[in-house]
């Protein structure tokens, strides 16, 4: 992990973080604190990636991009740790049970506060597990074992290779995590349509724009099909989940008389017009590349198809 009770003084080590009483005990936070890391950090990173973060945090003197990419790591870690087990926090847990903690001259929020402080520590949490997923992208020099990781995202034989092209095409923020979540639906439309469709020719760019000097009109199609797969994709994780973030199958809504935000389940009236559009988008510019593929690389839409025919003279079907 990287909190530990050696480094804690008086809570020092997690205040830059979260802004909490000098008396809090590591021990209070430690499972939460624990678990966090364990379920976000580790499956972000990987095994190798994540033994290295915590080689650098036990170092004695870790160089100035090894402490950047802890501090990083340490926010994620902290504020996650509050959002995913607040009601817990609230909780004094002993022999006898559970019980709420209170006293004459401390009392509990009331819960629009809760809500606006979980909400708060769960938008900056993520978003700084996405800063750990640049910074390491940005270094990767430096941190060479995250290139090997399932979750590096500069994807050389892929079609839409950056968090950066898939933002261009359709908003996400300029998110990682939300990169992630499409990466999957990516390699799906991929190997259900673009490949497919395109045969020999898909099979061609891949091998020219992994080589030396890629050939300047694979370079071309692929700026083309980048967002065919794009939209295809949100359209995808849209019909899925009902959201492009880590919410799942709930949006957030304020309901007349309510004070806080509520979370309901996303109703198909919600979804389908998103989805829909976002596949039309995918259909208008799969036409402009076919249009490129046709001129420029003798494309037909028979390509990559094997076809039935009728041999008139023996009377026979045949495949081409």
């Amino acid at each position: 992990m990287i909190f530990s009770y050696s480094k804690w003084e008086n809570a020092a080590e997690i205040r830059p973080y979260v802004s909490v009483a000098r008396s809090t005990q590591f021990s209070n936070l430690e499972a939460s604190l624990l678990s966090v890391f364990e379920n976000f950090i580790r499956p972000l990173l990987g095994e190798t990636m994540t033994a290295k973060l915590i080689a650098y945090y036990s170092a004695d003197d870790p160089t100035d991009k090894q402490k950047r990419l802890i501090e990083i790591a340490q926010r994620a870690n902290a504020l996650l740790a509050f959002w995913y087990d607040y009601s817990e926090m609230q909780l004094l847990i002993d022999e006898s049970g559970s019980h709420r903690q209170e006293s004459d001259t401390q009392k509990t929020p009331y819960k629009y506060q809760e809500q606006q402080l979980r909400d708060g520590w769960k938008m900056k949490g993520f978003n700084a597990l996405d800063s750990l997923l640049e910074y390491l992208e940005l270094n990767v020099s430096d941190f060479s074992e995250f290139a090997a990781s399932a979750n590096y995202t500069l994807l050389k034989k892929e079609i839409v290779r950056s968090t950066k092209e898939a933002h261009e095409c359709y908003w996400i923020n300029n998110s990682r995590i939300i990169f992630l979540r499409l990466k999957p639906h990516f390699r799906i439309v991929t190997d259900t349509i673009i490949a497919p469709r395109l045969g020999d020719i898909y099979t061609d760019m891949i091998t020219s724009l992994t080589g030396t000097t890629p050939d300047a009109k694979y370079t071309k199609l692929r700026e083309k099909l980048i967002p065919v797969v794009v939209f295809y994709a949100v359209s995808r994780l849209l019909r899925e989940s009902g959201s492009l973030t880590e919410r799942g199958l709930f949006f957030e809504m304020l309901k007349a008389g309510d004070d806080v935000h509520n979370t309901q389940p996303v109703g198909m009236e919600q979804i389908a017009p998103q989805a829909a559009m976002a596949e039309g988008d995918a259909i208008s510019y799969w036409t402009i590349a076919e249009k490129y593929l046709t001129k420029e690389i003798g494309y037909s839409s028979t390509t990559g198809t094997r076809l039935p025919k009728f041999n008139n003279t023996d009377k026979k079907y045949f495949i081409v």
